[in-house]
């Protein structure tokens, strides 16, 4: 946990429940803020049969091996099947059912459901049920980094503890040790991550910096050949992240030239159509001809560059 130093307050938070442990945590934070890493260290402590007096798991006891090589008996898992962008009732069902049996391994059950937002409302309702009455001895973690897209019901049932995003300093620090880029490099990336450091990472490795800077150049001269050729080799969940960005540099630069009330009602509606196109990932619909018509479909050829 130390390599992340904003996830501390989050595991603090955590470790205070540690000796009287919830039916259900919510674990949230802004995406690219190491979730994963605060839900492997809390998962680990919940399952140690040894856990150390600051609350982290011992890594050696049998529990704690069997989580590392992915058999513990009483770990379960829930994410959307491979193809799929839902968690479905049946799924939730054969969780909760397992989840009433008895441990196999004499400590707690713990369920997983990574990401919680994407339950349909018959699979949260479900889970409710168990959350409701749940078996002693289990633990029910739901993951999300749009909290707000659950049930106001589910929300009610669990205790919620939220990774806030690093600070400028700490985001910086952590990317500048963990690639080798210049300081304008690194408060780029960040801008487009919103300032979420592992996001930036992330952005990095897809070139999103060069994305934008393409991109920037092709809305100046739209030409249908290479809008559809630059679909073709954008990365859709990437490619929405710099699309809004530039979008919204566009707004701030329109309103300071002060163009038309209808220029930024079109930009607001590029902005939702771009919302909906990110939506269809993962639903078979043909992604890099909803970017092409998403790009022919631009309000106004900006001369605005910047992130």
């Amino acid at each position: 946990m130390s390599a992340l130093p904003w996830l501390e307050p989050a595991w603090l938070a955590f470790s205070k429940r540690r000796a009287q442990l919830p039916h259900a945590i919510l674990l949230s934070a802004l995406p690219g803020c190491g979730l994963d890493q605060l839900l492997a260290s809390v998962a680990a402590s919940i399952l140690c049969t040894h856990v150390a007096s600051d609350g982290y798991a011992c890594e050696k006891c049998r529990s704690c091996l069997a989580l590392q090589s992915h058999t513990h008996p009483d770990f379960y898992k829930l994410s959307p099947p491979d193809g799929k962008v839902s968690i479905g009732i049946d799924d939730v069902r054969e969780v909760c059912e397992r989840l009433s049996r008895t441990a196999l391994a004499g400590g707690y059950q713990l369920a997983v459901i990574d990401p919680a937002h994407a339950m349909t409302t018959a699979a949260a309702n479900a889970l409710l049920k168990t959350l409701e009455e749940p078996s002693p001895g289990t633990v029910v973690i739901l993951l999300s980094e749009h909290p707000g897209k659950l049930l106001p019901t589910l929300l009610s049932r669990c205790q919620r503890i939220h990774v806030n995003r690093p600070s400028s300093e700490q985001a910086k620090s952590w990317l500048n040790e963990a690639l080798s880029l210049s300081e304008k490099d690194s408060a780029n990336l960040l801008a487009l991550a919103s300032g979420s450091p592992m996001l930036a990472a992330e952005l990095h490795q897809q070139k999103a910096l060069g994305m934008y800077a393409q991109l920037s150049s092709l809305l100046k001269a739209p030409d249908p050949a290479s809008q559809l050729s630059f679909a073709k080799a954008s990365e859709p969940r990437t490619f929405a992240i710099v699309y809004e960005k530039l979008l919204l540099a566009q707004t701030r630069a329109a309103l300071n030239r002060g163009v038309s009330h209808k220029m930024m009602i079109d930009l607001g509606k590029q902005r939702d159509k771009l919302l909906k196109v990110r939506e269809w990932q993962g639903t078979g619909v043909r992604m890099d001809l909803a970017i092409a018509e998403l790009l022919a479909q631009h309000p106004n050829p900006s001369s605005t560059s910047s992130i």
